[in-house]
């Protein structure tokens, strides 16, 4: 049995922690192998690592078998289920053993089931009491394969939710006018990063294959309140699933170059109204004080604040990973 003890998950040191999965995938399939994966974090995993680790995570060959033992620290075993993380772990059902953490058994029934065969797992989200334990929250929920129960037009399954829950638990009591500006942005947000999966990561040929998951946390970073939304999904990734569509006419820009333009809403044939939904929630971002959005697919990650800001990323991975930032009322 090999061992790998994660003691890191942030952005400067994921590139070796992506490595020991990648390693992974290189043994043969010929004989059976089981991995005994140690959580032993010095720090909370950041959200957009987390992310990375757990988009990895799905993509690890299935005859692999994993023994898992994570930390009895609550507020590591939380940041790690709230990661996304733990439901990775529970997407491969039989092939993990927990030797901590057995209150997390329960997530191997959320797959492919989140709605409405979840609905009871889900309730803690409309409850006052928090649960390190649980992928449901008060402040906090993880949804495993959304996309897959969302139609091709119109809202995406989820986003309903998500507004109950943000209007009745989150920020309650808001006027109209807040209502807008508070929780009509990331519902949009969910909404729209739900169906990019659905239209841009998913092809006839690797439909059953790309799994995704929706990350939604409400907490405070100093004086201000916020809600952070991460997307992943497995699949080809952005500038993968869109090259083939621009290159005709856009052939000469490089991926940085590209997923920039695509963002601005200025790629000719591609502004904002073709209907990409990374753009739209690029635009809302930038009009937005205090909100932010950090793309990060194969080698390249796109920060968006008050402008876009291509950069090399520390690792490459498969996929795409979103992870975006919305203020929310003090109090």
């Amino acid at each position: 049995m090999s061992e790998v003890e994660v003691r890191d998950l942030s952005v400067e040191g994921i590139e070796a922690q992506l490595d020991q999965l990648r390693d992974l995938n290189r043994i043969g399939p010929l004989r059976e192998h089981t991995l005994k994966l140690n959580f032993r974090l010095d720090r909370n995993p950041e959200p957009m690592a987390g992310a990375v680790f757990a988009q990895a995570m799905l993509g690890i060959r299935q005859d692999i078998h994993f023994v898992v033992r994570f930390p009895e620290e609550h507020t590591m075993l939380r940041s790690l289920v709230r990661s996304g993380v733990a439901s990775a772990l529970a997407r491969r059902g039989e092939g993990v053993r927990w030797e901590s953490g057995s209150d997390l058994l329960p997530l191997t029934q959320l797959w492919h089931t989140w709605t409405p065969g979840a609905h009871e797992a889900m309730a803690p989200m409309f409850e006052a009491k928090e649960s390190s334990e649980s992928l449901f929250g008060p402040e906090h929920a993880v949804f495993v394969n959304p996309h897959l129960t969302s139609e091709p037009y119109g809202n995406a399954s989820v986003t309903p939710l998500v507004r109950r829950w943000l209007t009745q638990m989150v920020i309650p009591g808001l006027n109209k006018a807040d209502r807008d500006r508070y929780i009509a942005g990331p519902v949009f947000a969910v909404d729209q990063l739900v169906h990019n999966v659905r239209e841009h990561a998913i092809t006839p040929h690797n439909r059953a294959l790309v799994d995704s998951v929706v990350v939604l946390e409400a907490h405070r970073m100093g004086t201000r309140r916020h809600l952070r939304i991460t997307v992943l999904d497995t699949g080809a990734g952005v500038f993968e699933t869109l090259r083939p569509k621009v290159f005709a006419t856009h052939g000469g820009l490089d991926e940085a170059e590209l997923l920039a333009e695509l963002l601005q809403g200025e790629l000719p044939g591609w502004d904002r109204g073709r209907g990409f939904g990374l753009a739209t929630v690029a635009d809302l971002v930038q009009r937005q004080p205090h909100a932010s959005l950090d793309l990060w697919t194969g080698a390249t990650r796109i920060r968006v604040d008050g402008e876009i800001q291509p950069r090399t990323a520390e690792a490459e991975v498969t996929g795409t990973v979103v992870n975006a930032i919305f203020p929310l009322p003090a109090s």
